[in-house]
């Protein structure tokens, strides 16, 4: 994969990166963090920066989850 297909977005005060790929029309996003794909937009690049975005999501809110339980002082 060549760099053009490196992303990077910022979520919560974080940086994502991630690479991308388009192949028989659909796209395919992947980082350290997960990966989602789907059908392909005629703007790939946009596209896959949204699909990081809902990695970023996913991400944060099972940072959220795992700070609840270490927080939680129930027996």
């Amino acid at each position: 994969m060549n760099a053009d297909n490196s992303i990077e977005i910022e979520h919560a005060g974080k940086v994502y990166r991630g690479t991308y790929r388009v192949e028989k029309g659909m796209i395919y996003v992947e980082s350290f963090y997960g990966s989602r794909c789907t059908q392909t937009s005629p703007a790939p690049r946009p596209f896959a920066e949204s699909l990081l975005k809902e990695i970023a999501r996913a991400d944060h809110n099972r940072e959220s989850l795992r700070a609840s339980k270490a927080n939680d002082t129930h027996p």
